[in-house]
């Protein structure tokens, strides 16, 4: 560990890293936060709402984010308001950025929007999707499209330049977490009835894996190779081939309790239950277990040879792996 910040509640948030290393952090105690890359605080901003959206920063150092509040924020690099854009419900939904300077994001009043960076203003009228808009959307190769999940059991293509629904593809429940998108453009997407849909580019389905007799736990994530990585309520990471079958599982004590990464090299972070955080070779097999004080609470982000993640303690936590197994004790 190379140092740790304290929060007053859980971080769900994924940290996100800005200019001059700085590290951009929500928390459950309704504050947002940027730390130095010595682990001090450098400033903070206050909403109305706890903060489990994952923040986005721009080449300008602008960071965006949403809050329980309603609101999707877009502050400054030294913490000054720029804009704020107000929903009308809670925004759990994290945002992301295309090319041309246009925020997406989701709320749960059941709109999607796409904000304009520069001006807080929408570049073209919410798009009423029903139920709670609380995924993370996803951009195609071409940022022409984005793909986001709805709690009405749908998956939405929307074109990015006119706002208007290319297709949508009705799923078997939904849940509160994201599709993946693969290097070929297929969209890999978890539902309630244990399974994980592969869909193409145009909205069919390519095919279908019953992972177990349990719900899908994590948002799925894609390998460098295109190697798809599921968390199930099993207690398992499932490796699967292009072609849906099985490539290999590895059982993890107490199950995943944030969403997975896979590292640049090709590594997948599983956080778990347990207070661990576990490395994973793209074979399957344990390289190091790291120990927190508390359950993983958010997604690792990786930066360089460090990592960064929060706890159910509210504690955000830089990890410097250096190739040597760090010390595993249970908490």
């Amino acid at each position: 560990m190379v140092w740790k910040f304290k929060t007053g509640a859980t971080i769900e948030s994924k940290a996100a890293i800005g200019a001059n290393e700085t590290v951009y952090v929500g928390s459950g105690d309704t504050s947002f936060y940027a730390i130095s890359k010595e682990g001090t605080q450098q400033w903070s901003y206050s909403t109305g709402g706890l903060i489990t959206s994952d923040p986005a920063v721009d080449q300008n150092g602008t960071v965006y984010f949403g809050s329980w509040d309603g609101s999707v924020y877009a502050l400054t690099s030294v913490g000054n308001l720029k804009w704020r854009y107000v929903t009308g419900s809670v925004v759990e939904s994290s945002p992301i950025l295309d090319a041309n300077g246009i925020l997406y994001v989701g709320s749960n009043d059941g709109y999607f929007y796409a904000i304009v960076c520069y001006s807080g203003t929408l570049k073209w009228s919410p798009i009423f999707l029903r139920g709670f808009v609380w995924s993370i959307p996803v951009l195609n190769t071409y940022e022409t499209v984005v793909y986001i999940s709805s709690s009405i059991e749908y998956l939405y293509a929307i074109n990015t330049s006119t706002g208007v629904i290319k297709w949508k593809y009705s799923i078997f429940g939904s849940l509160p977490i994201s599709v993946a998108i693969g290097p070929d453009g297929t969209l890999y997407v978890p539902s309630v009835d244990n399974n994980i849909l592969a869909i193409n580019p145009e909205g069919t389905v390519l095919w279908e894996y019953f992972s177990t007799s349990f719900a899908v736990a994590s948002s799925p994530v894609v390998g460098l190779d295109g190697t798809l990585f599921v968390a199930s309520n099993d207690q398992k990471v499932y490796a699967l081939f292009r072609n849906g079958t099985l490539k290999w599982t590895y059982s993890i004590r107490l199950g995943v309790s944030a969403p997975m990464v896979v590292g640049s090299d090709g590594t997948i972070y599983v956080g778990s239950y347990d207070c661990n955080v576990y490395a994973l070779s793209p074979r399957g097999k344990l390289l190091w277990k790291f120990r927190l004080d508390s359950y993983v609470s958010s997604a690792v982000t990786v930066f360089q040879n460090t990592l960064f993640v929060g706890s159910g303690g509210g504690d955000l936590y830089a990890i410097q792996v250096t190739g040597k197994s760090p010390h595993f004790l249970p908490c």
